[in-house]
């Protein structure tokens, strides 16, 4: 995750579009980032060149730090009720009726939060009164992950590229090569924002060149991301070739 800092001192988390429209309603392709402001809440857009590298974190990371505070609020909370509270406050000696705590469900989907998922090959068994494992055609799992909305979906990045070949036609049939290509093509904008981050030289030169290092990470990582889905579409090619090549022979 890629986190900037405006010229307003917002530090806002980045998106995978860089797309936006100027004064005139005119789309302008490659100088907006896409930004998501925690403080708020809400999507936003910036200039690049009004924007510097703040920090970059793994999902993993950011998720155990959300985590950790999630569990500092509720001890807070905890001891709070225990002790009888501020007044009107209920406390954990009189019944009261179940709620969910705040922050369960919704907050992970706009953190973009994932859970770790499973090596392709690791076998594992469906607990009763749950839905069966997904498997490959030879019987591989198919390692899973939760998506920014908190639902269950392949983690193709687990997967060699015929894995993800398959499952992606499995998934999405004859649209499955456009499925790919919408992936490539994020992937594609994700790495052109993280290019176009700027890094701060007018302060402390230790910091910059920490910041260089940030910046290095996240192209890496969108650079990864982008070779994942190409070779994914590789193997949908060549599959296809094979088969035709086949068909003419029989």
């Amino acid at each position: 995750m890629v986190f900037v800092k405006d010229n307003k001192g917002r530090v806002l988390i980045v998106g995978a579009g860089d797309v936006a429209f100027d004064g005139e309603g005119r789309v302008r392709d490659g100088d907006m980032l896409t930004v998501y402001d925690p403080a708020t809440r809400e999507m936003d857009f910036v200039h690049a060149k009004d924007v510097t590298l703040e920090r970059t974190t793994s999902s993993e990371e950011y998720a155990k730090d959300y985590q950790r505070q999630l569990e500092e609020l509720n001890s807070t909370v905890y001891a709070e009720m225990q002790s009888g509270g501020e007044e009107g406050q209920p406390s954990l000696t009189e019944p009261a009726e179940p709620t969910k705590p705040k922050g369960e469900e919704g907050n992970e989907a706009l953190l973009g939060l994932s859970e770790p998922t499973k090596p392709v090959g690791e076998k594992e068994t469906t607990p009763v009164g749950e839905e069966p494992v997904a498997t490959l055609a030879d019987g591989t799992p198919v390692p899973m992950m939760k998506d920014s909305k908190g639902r269950e979906t392949a983690d193709y990045s687990q997967m060699t590229p015929e894995q993800g070949a398959e499952w992606m036609s499995s998934q999405f049939g004859e649209n499955a090569e456009a499925a790919v290509d919408g992936q490539i093509k994020r992937a594609e904008k994700t790495l052109k924002g993280a290019e176009k981050i700027k890094v701060d030289y007018t302060g402390d030169l230790n910091d910059a060149k920490e910041a260089e290092a940030q910046k290095k990470i996240a192209i890496e990582a969108a650079k990864a991301e982008l070779e994942l889905y190409t070779n994914i579409k590789k193997a949908m090619t060549e599959k296809k070739v094979k088969a035709g090549m086949e068909k003419q022979v029989v």
